[in-house]
């Protein structure tokens, strides 16, 4: 993060907090959109803990992927196949494209997308099976895995490459393995719709961070650090979404930013709600019940990056 200018910084969460919060805000089981929502958080551990596993790392780096920004570029790319930086940067979204073109399409040239979707398998598998070792959270994610089997199924990919592309990995047979992969669907199908709105929105990839995060100059060099963007970049874009009344003078989301960010949400859940429709009330509370009980050390793994626990924290 960046400089707080010396001023104290709040405490941060602990993952039972994390947990408690995200049991407080648990969605109607009936509305399809709210669970959809819900989930996005709920799930969010289930998935994100790949970016930051170590075991995930070690086996990119024995492939001969050494730097961290490139491993990450090239662990959620790999199942488009050896695509260039143009379509990382499209499909992605929200990252710097002079950045992804420093490692895409080099890495490639360093490791076949077929092996680092299997490192990345293997490396999710073996931190699953080190977090996940207390019975009653190792038994709730086997049932998790279970139960989002045919709900990952169902989600759309038509229009959505990222999603497509997880959806096409076969599964491995190893319960926790197919629940990340189901999640990852999931999360790919959501974002790739969430891409889409903000498409439609004209909301480019810098500002659709800042229009969230606001733009503090004490902390533009995380979101470069995060986001893949230079300093003076973040800055030019705060300038600009100011002009726009989108961020005050503090740099901070105006109510237009914030309906507008709700409005953006809405039509992100409507994209990803109707797997979820065809899923009866109780297997919905289950599968709240048991992400909560699987997420709770996974979240205190240490796995989860800032902007994954900024997530949670905001729930």
């Amino acid at each position: 993060m960046g400089d707080d200018g010396g001023a104290a910084r709040p405490r941060r969460a602990t993952p039972e907090e994390l947990v408690a919060r995200l049991a407080a805000t648990r969605p109607d089981a009936t509305d399809a959109a709210a669970v959809a929502r819900w989930m996005r958080l709920g799930l969010l551990p289930h998935h994100a803990v790949v970016y930051g596993a170590p075991e995930v790392h070690a086996r990119l780096e024995a492939l001969g992927i050494g730097a961290p920004f490139a491993r990450y570029l090239a662990q959620r790319a790999a199942p488009l196949g050896p695509v260039p930086a143009g379509v990382v940067a499209a499909t992605f979204h929200g990252f710097g494209p002079a950045a992804i073109a420093a490692h895409v399409p080099a890495v490639w040239d360093i490791a076949a997308p077929d092996a680092v979707v299997a490192a990345t398998l293997d490396g999710v598998g073996a931190l699953l099976d080190r977090v996940l070792v207390d019975g009653p959270a190792r038994a709730a994610a086997e049932r998790l895995g279970a139960a989002l089997a045919p709900v990952a199924a169902a989600h759309p990919t038509a229009g959505r490459p990222l999603a497509a592309a997880w959806a096409g990995v076969p599964p491995t047979g190893r319960g926790l393995v197919d629940l990340w992969l189901a999640v990852t669907v999931m999360r790919e199908s959501r974002g790739d719709g969430h891409v889409a709105v903000l498409v439609t929105e004209g909301i480019g990839p810098l500002a659709s961070h800042l229009l969230v995060s606001g733009d503090d100059p004490a902390r533009r060099a995380a979101v470069a650090r995060w986001r893949a963007w230079r300093e003076d970049e973040v800055a030019a874009e705060g300038e600009r979404l100011r002009s726009e009344g989108l961020l005050d003078a503090g740099g901070r989301p105006t109510a237009v930013a914030r309906e507008l960010r709700e409005a953006v949400e809405v039509r992100t859940d409507a994209t990803c709600a109707a797997p979820w429709a065809d899923v009866g009330p109780a297997t919905v509370a289950a599968i709240v019940d048991d992400a909560l009980t699987s997420g709770l050390p996974l979240i205190a793994s240490g796995a989860l990056l800032g902007p994954a626990l900024a997530g949670l924290a905001a729930a």
